[in-house]
């Protein structure tokens, strides 16, 4: 099969095949091997009459139903290490007892792993180098970023507080929120940090988050905080962040240019390197060709998740508050 012949859907593309070909794979993240919505998508490729679609199953739990499902296709089960939820005897206990932290980097280590092990499969395929080879260049790169932990805590400082349902003088009929924006790969790390946001808050509270695309209309007020991952730091949002910026809401960049035209324009932000240009007239982000070139994008996931750690240890936010803002439709 030539390579412009290989398509590739995630199961959030409205374009994913409903029915899978024999010449198909699945393969099937869950680090619990128990996620409903995987398993169903997972499932679909076992035939019982005629030949089944191979799954390639990626969880904690290798006798999860996940797992199983990947045996019956012959495909193939990766193990990864983390924490898993396959003792269900005790598994609300370690959760009261805050043994297993769903919002923290201990409960995401499953997660994390995934990613560690994507990100050298294909690495090492891209540069033909062994696999530890390529894992062991390419992550010393990704720690050779040493953050400055003042950027941090200004982004803590900005962010617009959660409004307290249970206080009956936070009278606040407009709570301020946080935008989340970011193209191609900066938007899918800036997708995913807008939802571990929106979970940082207490039981009775609510913290207000947006990824920029989900809605059709999100108007930014005064003190809101519009957040960007952008690499590059590109013209493009400084023209976007305009009107943002003349009905005083605050912006904050994640970049690796401070001095780019998003730098200068944002009231602070984190500097993460590993772009190595800027693009002043195109609107799209330069793809990486391999995990090298994705330098930006990976510190990037690693910082916010580790903000999301420190932000949940600060604010005292419980486990309890964590499930209490898992979304019931996905």
């Amino acid at each position: 099969m030539k390579a412009s012949d290989k398509q590739t859907f995630c199961s959030s593309d409205s374009s994913i095949p409903y029915e899978y070909k024999p010449d198909d794979l699945v393969v099937a993240l869950s680090s619990s091997g128990e996620t409903e919505r995987t398993i169903h998508y997972a499932e679909s490729a076992y035939n019982p009459i005629s030949e089944s679609t191979p799954v390639v199953s990626i969880t904690t739990n290798p006798d999860s139903t996940l797992a199983g499902i990947a045996k019956k296709t012959k495909g193939l089960v990766v193990e990864i290490p983390g924490k898993s939820k396959a003792d269900r005897a005790d598994y609300q206990e370690r959760q009261f007892l805050g043994q297993h932290e769903p919002l923290t980097l201990g409960g995401t280590l499953g997660e994390l792993y995934t990613l560690e092990f994507i990100l050298d499969a294909i690495g090492s395929a891209i540069s033909t180098e062994p696999v530890m080879e390529y894992h062991n260049k390419f992550w010393n790169k990704v720690k050779s970023y040493d953050p400055d932990p003042s950027q941090f805590r200004r982004l803590h400082e900005m962010l617009p507080e959660p409004i307290n349902y249970s206080n009956p003088r936070d009278e606040r009929a407009f709570p301020n929120k946080t935008i989340v924006g970011g193209l191609e790969l900066s938007g899918v790390i800036a997708r995913a940090f807008s939802i571990r946001l929106a979970h940082c808050a207490g039981e009775d509270e609510e913290r207000f988050v947006y990824f920029y695309k989900d809605a059709g209309n999100i108007a930014a007020r005064k003190n809101d905080l519009v957040l960007i991952f952008s690499g590059s730091g590109q013209e493009f949002w400084t023209r976007v962040l305009e009107p943002v910026k003349s009905v005083e809401a605050k912006i904050f960049a994640v970049t690796s240019f401070g001095n780019s035209p998003l730098g200068k324009m944002a009231d602070a932000i984190i500097e993460v390197p590993g772009r190595k240009e800027f693009r002043d007239r195109s609107k799209l982000e330069n793809p990486p060709k391999d995990p090298g070139g994705a330098l930006y994008e990976i510190r990037s996931i690693l910082a916010t998740e580790i903000f999301i750690h420190c932000l949940v240890k600060e604010e005292k936010i419980s486990i309890k508050a964590v499930e209490s803002k898992h979304s019931q439709l996905t």
